[in-house]
């Protein structure tokens, strides 16, 4: 900070003076300005000296002028500079401050947000179901309702197993499970182990497949509004919704409550979506707080509030309050979950995937518990014991770690050179190699100099002289028109000559 405030009053000196500058210009101009409003007649004009003054003061005029536009353009710089240098910095104080102004939520306003989020949930499950089925985008809300009543219909079991719990007598009809307290508490509140385990016993089921019959219970007759049932003086047993909706008179029921259905079905979507928003804003403190932890891993401080507020609404999308945890404690593995895959992805140069991510984050916590107990660096052997890896699978993880240097980066003091001048290319050939190769094929030239043309070629295309792939016999026959036999006859005339020929020297052996 104490840099940026010295960097900062540098910038407002040199503008200070820029300024000064420019006005003492802008003096220039107006005098000029003033002196040309004095209306000089043309017969005061005629000395030499006049003239030469006049086109000073114009000489003037248009350097002041030139002056003026240069100092204007440097003070533009000059603060365009300024305000580039504290951009990052005052967006994050500007968003810190913006959400530091939303109330945090109590237990309870996150169960009723969570609720009207569930029912949104709900309200958009079926229908993507109904625009799935009948391929056709919009959807009538009186076929909404129709699947309401179907699903609650499928529910009769749960809704009776839980009366039998209750001591509530049969009929089960449909203003009961709406209307009263006694299965609104149990079915709309935190999930009850107690009857959770009976109605795994009562409907043959698992205590996680009974938690989810619950939910749809409880989810599907709030779906259902109070109203809706009230206008269509419709209460007959849950057991017997699907009768009543084979009746034509049903829809005809349904048309005069069109209005009220529409409003509350907009009503749900409405206060599902204020909902997401209320709980997310409510909780961005708490982004800011996991982005923090993870500073000076590659990403900057509005990218990582970034990727954790993306979090933070998966943790929206899946969060069930009747488990009875509060909201943060949840969402707070989303929010981390997401800036840690965003580090992963994008902090380095060359991607990792995730899970060798997570095995590095491993081995460097064991590195540093080790660096404290033994009081230096742990050896690789130390570090394969400890996270109970295979050495070499340690030794290449540790290996991937390292951020890649560009070969472009300068080097030395004029930087004059590049990292790339420096290092040695293992793959290249050296050059004592390409020396005494360039010595050996001048050789085998002179030595095949002595040679027919005949006869040289086809020792060329034999053993691949010319471009390193030796031909067959077949080959060599097809390319010169001549049978197999007759190549061999000239390779074995061809080798004898040379076995023969005193300039062979250091290439005898190659030829034996």
């Amino acid at each position: 900070m104490a840099d940026k405030k010295v960097r900062k009053d540098s910038i407002e000196e040199n503008f200070n003076d820029i300024s000064a500058a420019l006005d003492g210009e802008v003096e220039k101009v107006d005098s000029f300005t003033r002196l040309e409003s004095t209306n000089i007649e043309d017969d005061e004009v005629t000395t030499e000296s006049d003239a030469t003054a006049i086109t000073s003061s114009e000489l003037d005029m248009w350097e002041a002028s030139r002056a003026t536009d240069d100092a204007s353009l440097a003070a533009q710089n000059v603060m365009k500079e300024l305000q580039e240098s504290e951009l990052t910095e005052d967006t994050v104080r500007m968003y810190l401050r913006e959400i530091g102004r939303v109330a945090l939520l109590t237990a309870d306003d996150e169960v009723v947000l969570a609720r009207a989020v569930e029912l949104a949930k709900k309200l958009e499950s079926i229908e993507n179901f109904l625009t799935h089925d009948s391929n056709t985008e919009q959807i009538e809300n009186i076929e909404i309702l129709k699947t309401i009543f179907i699903e609650i219909n499928n529910t009769y079991e749960t809704a009776n197993a839980i009366c039998k719990y209750l001591g509530i007598k049969p009929p089960i009809n449909l203003d009961m499970v709406i209307k009263d307290d006694r299965i609104r508490n149990v079915i709309d509140n935190q999930k009850d182990e107690e009857l959770i385990n009976y109605l795994s016993d009562a409907l043959g089921v698992s205590p996680d497949e009974a938690h989810l019959l619950v939910v749809n219970f409880s989810v599907a007759t709030r779906l259902l509004s109070a109203d809706t049932v009230e206008m269509l003086e419709l209460n007959p047993e849950i057991k017997k919704l699907n009768d009543e909706l084979e009746k034509p008179e049903f829809i005809e029921n349904l048309k005069p409550i069109t209005s009220v259905l529409n409003a509350h079905i907009i009503r749900v979507r409405e206060e599902g979506e204020k909902a997401r928003e209320h709980l997310g804003e409510a909780n961005l403190r708490l982004v800011v707080s996991v982005a923090k932890k993870h500073l000076s891993r590659g990403l900057s401080m509005l990218d990582l509030i970034q990727e954790g507020n993306i979090g933070l609404m998966r943790a929206i999308e899946k969060f069930d309050f009747r488990k009875g945890f509060k909201f943060s404690t949840y969402a707070t593995w989303w929010i981390r979950q997401g800036i840690t895959r965003a580090i992963a992805d994008q902090a380095r140069t060359i991607r990792i995937p995730v899970h060798v991510v997570e095995t590095l984050n491993k081995i460097m916590r064991a590195r540093r518990e080790l660096s404290q107990q033994l009081n230096r660096e742990p050896s690789i052997e130390e570090l394969s014991e400890k996270v109970e890896l295979p050495i070499d699978r340690v030794s290449e993880i540790l290996q991937m770690s390292q951020d890649p240097v560009s070969l472009e980066t300068p080097i030395g003091e004029d930087a004059e050179n590049e990292l790339g001048d420096i290092i040695q290319d293992n793959n290249a050939p050296a050059p004592a190699d390409i020396a005494a190769q360039s010595s050996m094929r001048q050789q085998v030239d002179e030595v095949l100099g002595n040679l027919q043309d005949r006869e040289r070629k086809v020792l060329e295309l034999r053993f691949g002289l010319f471009d390193g792939r030796p031909r067959t016999l077949e080959e060599i026959g097809g390319e010169l028109n001549l049978t197999r036999e007759r190549i061999r006859q000239i390779e074995r005339k061809a080798l004898g000559r040379l076995r023969q020929d005193t300039n062979v020297g250091e290439l005898r052996e190659l030829l034996a």
